[in-house]
């Protein structure tokens, strides 16, 4: 009944499920439509679903459409599905004007979009939607929060499938969403032929998005020209798979957002040629550091024997995401001394 609006009662325990298996009698040649459809359901609980869609051996290709939905009038809300598996369909779970869903420990395998979370009128209801602690295997998107309000995305293991016919996305923000968090997820893409974009903010508001891990990414995290006042931490781990590493750490078209720099230090000794009142060093920085030359550098004498003065030769060709170039001279302006001599290294950069 919906009074109001509303569903009602609101406070009693209305849905159960435990141990769902949803197959076809031949899973080669049998699929459907929807595996488990919600509409105007509040206070649910599925627990340990088992859905697998049609197999055709070809992820380009689905023959059931979707795992599980919820949608429909009266504000449904208070939903959990926890320890789904879902298996070869077009979207794994898809939520419409929802609000308070928990999708937990889901694994979700060779699917072309895992979860979208969306809402239909954003001045009405905006959903809220948690995503912890799953698995996601996808041909096109992992995550779709679609004009979603305060999701928090966190501890998920999100790739692109091996043999997927299209470019991939971790996680996608669209539709004027707000207060997003995203903290402590995987990125890997295992495609050799296809790109795959970690996150992609096209269209998003007051975001988070921090120590997660990418690798093999095309663009680990990319905010367009819809994202405001989304703020990339210093956290994030730039890392590679034997497929290779990620091509482009962070693309900020946004406004007002704020990408944390990283800080390298280390105490390195120069042996020094001398003879000369200008001498050059180059400063090798480990592979994964930074994703680009240091924006800023500096070298410090640490010896104190010859009061070197160093300058960070930012524009020289030489300088890339490993590598520092230094131009030395003594501050009394006589010749450097040939020798052993101990420098302080910082770089910032992204």
């Amino acid at each position: 009944q919906i009074l109001s609006g509303n569903i009602q009662d609101r406070f009693s325990p209305r849905l159960l499920l435990e141990d769902v298996y949803i197959r076809g009698n031949d899973v080669w040649s049998d699929g459907w439509d929807c595996g488990i459809d919600m509409v105007s359901v509040i206070n649910a609980s599925i627990t340990r679903s088992y859905i697998v869609g049609k197999l055709n051996g070809s992820t380009s290709n689905y023959h059931s459409a979707l795992g599980i939905k919820t949608s429909g009038l009266g504000n449904p809300c208070v939903l959990t599905i926890d320890q789904p598996f879902i298996m070869c369909t077009t979207s794994a779970i898809i939520s419409e004007d929802v609000e308070g869903l928990l999708i937990l420990s889901p694994t979700i395998v060779s699917v072309q979009n895992g979860i979208i979370a969306n809402n239909s009128n954003p001045l009405d209801l905006q959903p809220q939607v948690v995503v912890s602690n799953g698995h996601i295997n996808q041909s096109g998107a992992g995550i779709i929060l679609d004009s979603s309000w305060a999701a928090t995305i966190t501890g998920n293991q999100i790739s692109g499938i091996s043999d997927t016919p299209r470019d991939t996305s971790g996680i996608i923000i669209r539709g004027s969403s707000k207060a997003f968090n995203i903290t402590n997820n995987t990125f890997e893409n295992t495609s050799a032929t296809f790109g795959m974009t970690g996150v992609a903010v096209e269209d998003g508001t007051a975001g988070f998005i921090d120590n997660n891990v990418f690798a093999n990414q095309e663009v680990a995290m990319w905010l367009t020209s819809g994202a405001s006042k989304v703020r990339v931490g210093g956290g994030n781990i730039n890392s590679e798979n034997p497929l290779g590493g990620n091509a482009t750490w962070v693309v900020n078209q946004g406004t007002d957002s704020e990408i944390a720099t990283k800080t390298y230090t280390k105490s390195i000794v120069f042996t020094l040629s001398g003879g000369f009142a200008t001498e050059f060093v180059q400063v090798p920085i480990p592979a994964k550091i930074f994703s680009a030359k240091p924006s800023y550098a500096s070298l410090v004498d640490a010896s104190g024997t010859q009061f070197l003065v160093t300058i960070y030769d930012h524009d020289d060709a030489s300088n890339t995401a490993t590598n520092c170039r230094f131009i030395l001279r003594r501050a009394d302006g006589v010749n450097i001394t040939a020798g052993a001599h101990r420098l302080a290294f910082t770089a910032s950069g992204y």
